[in-house]
């Protein structure tokens, strides 16, 4: 989220809002904490422009309804078929993304590639997890399950892609 952020400021966004799950699954949970962590730092408000559903196109959408009065010029969403949800939703609302407002998504499936303009989206090093996974099970389970149980966090990557290009300057 702080990759996604960092963007957000360096393009120029100040009022960003989050649309993320309910839950205490640690996705939903870790992204709406890192988001509020971090989004105070372009806006003292941002932190309170949330909007919580689920994980799925049709939130998304939803949440543009609840989130558009306040206006934001970024709206960070917790996955990215949420931020294909928004992006519908702006579109039909004659927003233009990335002009008026940007749209983030969060671990690159592929139709975040395949939107128009494409979702800049955070990409989970998902093979890497898998073999570090495998790696600890492997090493747990030689150790006849006495070993000692670690966290590891593997770094993602930002895509940049068209809904999160600066927003115009007006003369």
């Amino acid at each position: 989220m702080a990759l996604v952020l960092e963007h957000l400021a360096a393009t120029g966004r100040r009022r960003p809002c989050f649309v993320g799950a309910h839950g205490s699954a640690s996705a939903a949970a870790e992204r709406r904490a890192a988001y509020a962590a971090g989004a105070g730092a372009l806006d003292a408000a941002a932190p309170e422009r949330t909007a919580l559903g689920d994980f799925s196109v049709g939130w998304g959408r939803a949440a543009v309804d609840a989130l558009w009065e306040a206006r934001p010029d970024a709206v960070v969403c917790a996955n990215d078929l949420i931020a294909i949800g928004v992006l519908q939703r702006l579109q039909e609302l004659g927003a233009d993304v990335p002009g008026e407002v940007a749209v983030t998504g969060f671990d690159d499936i592929p139709m975040a590639g395949l939107t128009a303009p494409g979702i800049t989206t955070v990409r989970q090093p998902v093979a890497e997890l898998a073999a570090e996974a495998t790696r600890l099970l492997a090493h747990r389970l030689g150790a006849d399950g006495a070993g000692p149980q670690r966290a590891l966090r593997l770094a993602p990557d930002l895509v940049v892609r068209g809904s999160s290009a600066a927003p115009h300057v007006r003369a």
